[in-house]
């Protein structure tokens, strides 16, 4: 319900420019957090990938790194900062949702 409710919001406000930028705002996080998974799962004694990341761990650690100047590039820019902030403020959001979801099917579950 609130992504549809969200959705029709930046339809309704803005133009098709805006909304792709608010997109890739939103979608570039989560391709830090998939990258950066690569430095947790290298980890463990069990993780034997059939393809493995090259230029290990300076590729990753550069796409992070890159990530995050460009969000934080788009949170200075007066243009942008307004909807940067909105985004980033809905994806943090999902956080303690996840967890009162996760902790309400874990007793559901016992």
């Amino acid at each position: 319900m609130l992504s549809a409710t969200l959705g029709v919001i930046f339809v309704l406000a803005g133009t098709f420019e805006q909304l792709a930028d608010t997109f890739v705002t939103a979608i570039v996080p989560f391709y830090a957090l998939a990258v950066g998974s690569v430095f947790v799962l290298r980890r463990r004694s069990n993780y034997h990938p059939p393809f493995r990341v090259p230029g290990y761990p300076v590729v990753p650690a550069l796409f992070i790194i890159a990530t995050i100047l460009l969000l934080g590039n788009a949170i200075i820019d007066p243009g942008s900062r307004v909807a940067t902030l909105a985004v980033l403020g809905v994806i943090l959001l999902g956080i303690p949702i996840f967890f009162l979801t996760k902790t309400r099917s874990a007793a559901n579950d016992s």
